[in-house]
């Protein structure tokens, strides 16, 4: 714009906000490379208005790892430099939680466990189930994790220590693809 060449940087900036532009972050936008994100949208939100008279949640994992804090040792004042932590011992230390989410009143259910797989998905599924007694149905939405589609965790579902039939959706559009 050849017309700015004669304002500074501030006058352009002052331009811009008496203009009502301001300097603000972008939204991030999610993006999935799955040719079938429209439909699976539609279908979770499909679910979602159906299972609004039940109980449940979306149901997600996460892992992380730690290392332990190091300890107070007795050494040089300074400046002498702090010694590094004897870490030869202690491997780091990985841990898994599993959780749902209830949209309609906040409550969080969890599991946590060195190790998540489908043993502790059912486990997970049947506290579920325990924790919604006066519910004739509860509804549990399901990213596309494989372990969900294990026969073990498939027939669980179908079992009474899981949760009650009703609405399960098994893929979640904006899970990671497998």
């Amino acid at each position: 714009m050849p017309w700015l060449a004669g304002y500074s940087l501030s006058g352009v900036w002052k331009l811009l906000r008496g203009s009502g532009i301001h300097l603000r972050s972008a939204r991030v936008q999610a993006y999935s490379p799955d040719p079938d994100y429209e439909q699976k949208v539609e279908h979770l939100c499909a679910v979602l208005r159906e299972a609004s008279h039940a109980p449940g949640g979306v149901v997600d994992q996460m892992g992380y790892g730690r290392w332990p804090q190091a300890a107070s040792d007795w050494m040089p004042e300074a400046p002498t430099p702090v010694r590094v932590a004897e870490r030869f011992a202690s491997n780091e230390r990985k841990w898994r939680l599993m959780g749902a989410l209830n949209a309609q009143t906040g409550r969080v259910d969890t599991l946590d466990n060195y190790i998540v797989g489908r043993k502790q998905v059912i486990q997970f599924l049947g506290r579920l189930n325990a924790a919604y007694p006066e519910a004739s149905r509860i509804s549990v939405v399901l990213d596309n994790w494989s372990i969900h589609q294990h026969p073990d965790v498939q027939e669980a579902r179908a079992c009474p220590a899981a949760p009650r039939p009703g609405v399960v959706a098994d893929v979640c559009p904006m899970a990671q693809p497998d």
